[in-house]
């Protein structure tokens, strides 16, 4: 957070002086490495045992044993990253930027509701790591924890899928003006891939925690490939809702290929409670989504509070929580 900050204060001073995009980009690069000097000061002052001048010492075995780990992580951020970027330069280099520029209007709604996902899950993985290693034969923790902080997490996100879905027009002509119209559609498709996404990213790191980052990999591999190939298909028929739509396609596939192996090897999930928790979120959800569509006329600033209140009235009603639940929710959500 205040890496961010600082990054925005002193990008703002730059472009103030009248500095150009050089000067953003060594603002960039100075707030990594001032944070990597808080980390290092942090560890050896907390953390770590400090390590004196003249002891430094080159161990060979310990190098050889970091890079062999590290590897597969190193492999898995190659595949996220093009996983996630090679939509917009293959859109841009089959369409040109007009459709670019519509594709990426919806997409930084999508960005937003990723954030809280990927805020939610870096909280939980310390936790439920903790959990694995620790694990007491009797109650296990870490299924307990990986299975309601999914059942958190998508009680958060889905209302967010539906609320930004219906009323994609609106959010549209208030952030870009009538000229974007055209993301509506796009919007529409895109922001459910939020919901795949955000189981896709409590099993990712299950699989980590509990020693599996190799199976991670794999379907990062595959991933990645399958949307190459889907982009490229579909946006050479569809243009950017094609992309829109292999964007949804390539997160299911990646869900697809998670959830046979952590099922069985991970997470055991009780198929009863499973369905009977999935039909009670979606009635809940249904009536969120009856509001948006019986009251379009009511200004969107009073519209969205009063239909997550409906939602969450909904989940009261329906005893989606237990008491457990709440406790293990208000604990993961500090």
């Amino acid at each position: 957070v205040l890496e961010n900050a600082l990054r925005v204060l002193f990008s703002l001073i730059a472009l103030w002086q009248g500095f150009g995009l050089l000067a953003l980009v060594w603002v960039f690069v100075a707030c990594r490495f001032a944070r990597a000097g808080f980390y290092y000061w942090y560890l050896q002052r907390h953390t770590a045992k400090p390590v004196h001048a003249g002891r430094f010492h080159f161990d060979p075995a310990f190098a050889r044993r970091i890079v062999g780990q590290a590897r597969v992580f190193a492999l898995t951020m190659i595949c996220v990253t093009i996983y996630w970027k090679v939509d917009i330069s293959i859109l841009s280099k089959m369409r040109g930027m007009d459709d670019v520029g519509l594709y990426s209007a919806a997409y930084r709604f999508l960005m937003l509701a990723m954030v809280v996902v990927d805020s939610f899950v870096n909280s939980l993985f310390p936790i439920i790591s903790h959990y694995y290693h620790a694990a007491n034969p009797a109650v296990n923790q870490f299924e307990l924890a990986c299975k309601k902080g999914l059942q958190v997490l998508l009680v958060l996100i889905l209302p967010v899928a539906v609320m930004l879905s219906l009323l994609a027009p609106q959010l549209i002509a208030l952030i870009y003006g009538d000229a974007f119209m055209e993301a509506v559609p796009v919007l529409r498709i895109l922001i459910w891939v939020v919901v795949p996404y955000a189981a896709s990213q409590i099993f990712a790191y299950a699989l980590v925690a509990s020693n599996n980052q190799r199976y991670d990999l794999f379907v990062n591999a595959v991933s990645m490939a399958a949307s190459i190939v889907l982009n490229v298909l579909m946006i050479q028929r569809f243009g950017y809702l094609g992309a829109a739509w292999a964007a949804l396609g390539a997160i299911f596939i990646y869900v697809a290929l998670q959830a046979p192996f952590v099922f069985r090897h991970v997470i055991k999930f009780e198929s009863k409670p499973l369905w009977r928790g999935g039909l009670k979120l979606l009635a809940a959800a249904a009536c969120m989504a009856t509001v948006l569509a019986l009251f379009p006329g009511i200004q969107i600033w009073f519209l969205m509070p009063l239909a997550f209140f409906i939602y969450l009235l909904a989940l009261l009603v329906v005893r989606l929580f237990s008491k457990q639940d709440w406790a293990l929710a208000t604990r993961l959500l500090k």
